[in-house]
């Protein structure tokens, strides 16, 4: 899924801190920045943009491995499903993938504007049909950026590591 480059990238960036980590993940998740989190955030380099944006809000790649085609709807099941299940899980990943891309449109203009994390809770003024996709999709987002970031941590290893170590540690833990 990631080239020899990419993986570079991630263990350059991430091994040595978890603080860069912590910055995105206010980023993404709309905590307020401090001034220094912001400079980091609006600086970071197209390629480790693009990182984030393979990772977090993939669009299909044809070049992609086989059997590793993805991007913001190919986690819905619908098999064995009922379809008021898949119209909420569809409703809800609608939303999901409006608010990333206005997330990541907000890295490019250093504007705030689209749709507010706290905007999607619950509240007496939303009818049922609006407060439960949108709650579905606060809580998809919350942990979704926090799986997203942690397959970083996982992926960059340790500083001491070469490349090629922590693809062989990650390749023998995943045969557990």
């Amino acid at each position: 899924m990631f080239s020899y480059d990419e993986l570079s990238l991630m263990k350059n960036t991430f091994a040595k801190s978890d603080e860069l980590l912590f910055t995105i993940r206010k980023f993404f998740l709309q905590f307020p920045l401090t001034e220094k989190e912001r400079e980091t955030i609006y600086e970071m380099s197209d390629d480790l943009i693009a990182l984030l944006k393979k990772t977090i809000d993939p669009d299909l790649n044809p070049e992609a491995p086989l059997f590793q085609l993805g991007d913001g709807w190919t986690g819905i099941p619908i098999k064995d499903r009922m379809s008021e299940q898949i119209l909420l899980d569809m409703n809800a990943k609608f939303i999901v993938n409006q608010y990333l891309k206005e997330r990541f449109e907000v890295l490019k203009t250093k504007q705030e504007g689209g749709i507010s994390l706290d905007s999607l809770l619950p509240d007496d003024m939303k009818s049922l049909e609006t407060a439960i996709p949108e709650l579905y999709a606060r809580n998809w987002i919350l942990g979704f950026v926090d799986y997203s970031l942690n397959r970083f941590k996982i992926l960059a290893g340790l500083e001491s590591e070469t490349v090629e170590e922590t693809l062989a540690r990650n390749a023998k833990n995943s045969n557990k």
